[in-house]
């Protein structure tokens, strides 16, 4: 309501604005949604005078019907509708009629798919602005960045902020940016108009991590942009995606064992064969049938990027063993009578082997890992020589899988480590584990506890050292550090079974603690803010790639922007407040809202009458 009043430049003496006030009809009035006892309000205040006063008068001209404002109330949850939904704009129209036919109450002045793109404008604008606010108050925050083509063949980079708010950390969509260049200086570029447009200028100043996938462009030693960022931030912590090194770790130890790439092959001629095949998967369907058991498609290995799918597809193999086997079996046939092409029947022979072979078979289970599956093959074809109605030739007794189980392991173990080396020595991030109380001595007596007394203090220190100019900022030494450092030892002894980050949420969250730990409470909301993995951006380019699809290519990037906002970071439809963006919508714009006037009424009647 504030803007309008301040369109109203006058004093509250001056007489041109009762002059203006006179000039209100009473249907004019009526159409703006103003109620009669507004109306009376202005005339009374006409009545009295050129002293009379004027607040009373600007706010009978804002108030909006209540009938009106219920309305309008209704408009804005349809339209928050469209956009958590991600339906298209087109859809509004539709749905605004459905509603007044079933009993709705919704004005039809504003049905059309552009009055939707506008009110979600309004939305967007208020639910922003809540995350914006949570950020301006964040002491520290870190960046996670990650890029993608959308629908329109359009090079983009998604940016999200992860800081600490009343509930603990969080990570919040905060732009996607369209990229001019895609070296680490049009990155960059995307970056700084990201906080351009929040509105954040001094984002520097509270910048302390980086998290990125670990593509040159992110990552380079020299000219990537977490080297350039540094050069302006030298205590920035910059992370690669633990979830890429995961990834990247295993599938390295994948292609060293023999045992792996077998298994892996056969995923993947598993899928080939259902995913570009409607025949074979109908044909999978009918055996299913036939045989009375449960089936599922066999999914992809290769395409998929978290380790998760991994496990899913060694799953539903092993669950789905009974039909499958069969399929193939009668795929690699020579009595069918369609035969399959060359290529399919290479492909149902290599799966039939697979699947024959109980090496191969215990070795699938034990990948799965569902407790003791692979124990249960081995026990049920050890005592009648039978696996869920196949019959395996056991002549030098049932296999065992010590030795390549071991082997997947260590392979597993040491790329990992590999991987993860730089996080767990020399790093600033491995210095924190001074507060983990599972890494101190136990407190000995006998020798006065000097040694639990100085573990963790060289890490502290060196970390002390690496945030010098944010503690300086805040008016804490490395004393003081110190100092408080021992009476945190006291408070979390006793909490070696608790998580080191459940122990800082516990002060961070309460301000008695807040003011014992004082010094130390920087460094607990830097770790806590630390991105550890880009998985949430991954997200929002299956949220970019739902909203911007083949038939929406024509979104530009500020659309775009909104619309994953809404769907990533707004509220529920239950507990979207749709009267803060009501008043906006009535208060910001340049003329004053008409909800009533249809200019081409005046033709309309015109029209009828000849």
């Amino acid at each position: 309501m504030t803007s309008r009043a301040l369109s109203l430049t006058c004093k509250p003496h001056s007489s041109s604005l009762v002059k203006g006030t006179s000039a209100f009809r009473h249907d004019t009035l009526l159409s703006h949604g103003i109620s009669k006892r507004h109306q009376h309000c202005a005339v009374a205040e006409k009545a009295k005078g050129p002293h009379a006063k004027v607040p009373t008068v600007v706010q009978a001209v804002q108030k909006m019907d209540p009938a009106f404002f219920n309305k309008m109330k209704n408009v804005m949850h349809t339209a928050y509708y469209i956009a958590k939904e991600e339906q298209p704009f087109t859809q509004f129209p539709e749905l605004h009629g459905l509603i007044n036919r079933t009993g709705g109450t919704l004005p039809d002045s504003y049905n059309s798919d552009k009055a939707c793109a506008r009110f979600i404008c309004n939305i967007y604008d208020v639910e922003r602005e809540k995350l914006m606010e949570k950020l301006r108050n964040a002491k520290h925050f870190s960046i996670m960045i990650d890029g993608a083509t959308d629908g329109g063949n359009i090079e983009n980079e998604a940016v999200y902020v992860r800081f600490m708010a009343d509930e603990g950390p969080v990570n919040a969509f905060l732009s996607i940016q369209a990229v001019k260049q895609g070296n680490a200086s049009g990155i960059l570029d995307a970056i700084y108009a990201a906080f351009e447009e929040a509105g954040i200028d001094d984002w520097k100043d509270q910048l302390v991590g980086f998290g990125s996938d670990g593509a040159a462009v992110n990552v380079g030693c020299r000219n990537g942009v977490a080297a350039q960022l540094l050069r302006d931030i030298p205590y920035l912590i910059s992370i690669h995606c633990i979830a890429h090194r995961l990834e990247l770790g295993v599938t390295k130890a994948i292609k060293e064992n023999t045992n792996m790439v077998q298994l892996q092959n056969t995923l993947k001629n598993l899928y080939d064969q259902y995913h570009y095949s409607p025949k074979a998967l109908r044909e999978l369907h009918q055996i299913a049938e036939a045989l009375e058991e449960m089936v599922l498609k066999p999914s992809n290995l290769h395409g998929a990027r978290w380790l998760p799918y991994v496990h899913r597809a060694t799953k539903i193999v092993c669950d789905s063993y009974s039909v499958l086997l069969p399929h193939f079996e009668d795929l690699a046939s020579m009595k069918r009578s369609a035969k399959p092409s060359p290529a399919v029947v290479g492909r149902a022979k290599q799966v039939t082997g697979y699947l024959k072979n109980l090496h191969h078979l215990i070795f699938l289970h034990f990948m799965y890992r569902n407790g003791s599956t692979d124990v249960q093959v081995y026990e049920a074809v050890k005592t009648n020589g039978e696996y869920r109605g196949v019959q395996f030739q056991v002549r030098h007794g049932v296999p065992s899988l010590e030795a390549e189980r071991a082997a997947v392991i260590d392979a597993i173990i040491f790329h990992l480590e590999e991987k993860l080396r730089d996080l767990q020595k020399g790093s600033p991030v491995s210095k924190f584990k001074a507060f983990d109380p599972s890494c101190w001595p136990k407190w000995d007596r006998s020798d006065g506890s000097a040694q639990f007394r100085e573990s963790g203090q060289e890490d502290l220190r060196a970390l002390t050292r690496h945030f010098s100019v944010l503690l300086c900022r805040e008016g804490i030494s490395t004393e003081d550090v110190m100092s408080n450092f021992q009476d945190y030892k006291v408070f979390a002894q006793g909490r070696t079974s608790v998580p080191m980050r459940d122990t800082f949420l516990n002060i961070l969250k309460s301000d008695e603690r807040c003011e014992r730990f004082r010094s130390l409470v920087t460094l607990l909301r830097i770790y806590l803010v630390l991105p550890v993995s880009t998985a949430v951006c991954e997200r929002g380019f299956s949220t970019m790639k739902r909203i911007k699809s083949d038939w929406r290519t024509s979104l530009s990037s500020v659309q775009l922007q909104r619309l994953i906002f809404l769907s990533v970071e707004g509220p529920k439809l239950q507990d979207f407040d749709a009267g803060l963006v009501v008043e906006r919508w009535w208060t910001c714009s340049q003329r004053q809202r008409r909800p009533g006037f249809n200019p081409w009424e005046s033709r309309h009647r015109s029209e009828d009458t000849e």
